[in-house]
């Protein structure tokens, strides 16, 4: 359901940015580690599979999109006597990244051509379940230490030549299903690895 959506996104940000080189939707972000100091990682949520997609080991030009895993839910009208509509709003961070590679793009660019890529994404032939689909960009963001230390919680190494550029945002749809984690599997995953 909601991983659906978020692969449709992604795919039309790839379709319209053919130069990159890889990507991941569907990203939650985990504690790990010490508990006195508590890292952070991006994990892939695919099915029951699992695995980090970050921006520190990852030469090339690349994103993904990083989705809050707590929903937000505003009761909708009353369908039926025991069916419920509901909005549903979920949080994300489009994370674009540009390690040691040749491409050279402005990052003042990037971030006007993703920002104006993810306001013109039309969701009129989007097959999911998920109806009146509306996508708002709350904040870019363009300043690779403060997204390496906010996305990794460590310094950035200034041996490497990076742009990052972070845009959130967020989705409100209307569902019948009241439990859209429980079906993208957010927090099945998220206790799993925690």
């Amino acid at each position: 359901m909601v991983n659906q959506l978020f692969d449709y996104i992604g795919l039309k940000m790839k379709v319209a940015n053919p130069w990159i080189d890889t990507f991941a939707v569907n990203c939650i972000e985990i504690p790990f580690g010490d508990k006195k100091k508590p890292l952070k990682r991006v994990v892939n949520l695919e099915g029951a599979e699992k695995f980090d997609f970050g921006i520190s080991d990852i030469n090339g030009t690349g994103f993904y999109i990083k989705i809050d895993p707590k929903f937000v839910y505003s009761t909708g009208r009353q369908l039926s006597s025991c069916v419920k509509e509901f909005e549903v709003t979920i949080k994300f961070r489009f994370l674009y990244f540009q390690i040691n590679c040749d491409i050279d793009r402005k990052k003042l660019t990037l971030e006007n051509i993703f920002s104006n890529n993810l306001r013109k994404i039309g969701f009129g032939d989007y097959l999911g379940s998920e109806r009146l689909i509306k996508l708002a960009i709350t904040q870019t963001n363009t300043d690779a230490i403060g997204i390496f230390k906010e996305e990794i919680g460590k310094d950035l190494d200034f041996g490497a030549d990076c742009i990052f550029i972070a845009i959130d945002g967020n989705i409100k749809f209307l569902s019948t299903d009241e439990n859209c984690e429980e079906s993208c599997g957010v927090y099945s995953l998220e206790s799993t690895i925690c």
